[in-house]
């Protein structure tokens, strides 16, 4: 009797939609294979005394045995909103591909001279494309001045200022850390 309660108790859960699928908010994407689990921008030099870059990893899973064709695009939000020091947004593409099943980071880097130029982070935007398709979005801000809504589509972009590991000195460090990537943007 204790068995048929039970079943019939998950099977009216699942007539009723409680037990769903999890989705991805942003597109109603079922199941998506992959999804974004967090944002950490750092600070680090190549070397000893060396100037800082800035690493935005991006951490993702992977819910698949193998992806090819993985795109991630970064969005960073840039500077302080005063007129002196005005925001900016810089974008970058890394693709991916032999990105195995469980957790994985990418990483895209801002150069020395392009932190001095525009300012520290304010906030980071990721979104992985599957298939040309987007599969799962995330969003970090930082401690700072209040952000302007809509931060991601109210500013030019500076196209290519955040720089895939290939265009890094970090190439021949932190190769191995990161999911193959294809060359090219």
């Amino acid at each position: 009797m204790r068995t048929i309660r039970c079943f019939t108790g998950i099977f009216l859960l699942m007539a009723c939609g409680a037990v769903a699928q999890p989705t991805n908010a942003e597109t109603g994407a079922e199941s998506s294979p992959v999804t974004i689990q967090g944002i950490r921008p750092l600070t680090a030099s190549v070397s000893s005394g060396g100037p800082a870059w800035t690493k935005l990893l991006v951490d993702f899973q992977v819910k698949s045995p193998w992806i090819d064709g993985l795109q991630i695009s970064v969005l960073a939000l840039v500077g302080e909103g005063t007129k002196e020091r005005p925001f900016s947004l810089l974008s970058g593409l890394v693709r991916h591909l032999n990105v195995p099943e469980g957790k994985s980071t990418t990483v895209l880097y801002i150069s020395p001279n392009t932190t001095k130029r525009y300012g520290k982070v304010a906030a980071v935007r990721a979104d992985v494309y599957l298939n040309d398709r987007v599969v799962s979005s995330f969003d970090w801000t930082g401690k700072g001045p209040a952000l302007p809504p809509n931060w991601t589509a109210i500013f030019d972009r500076k196209e290519g200022a955040l720089l895939p590991i290939h265009a890094t000195p970090w190439l021949t460090l932190e190769y191995d850390n990161y999911p193959d990537s294809l060359l090219g943007r």
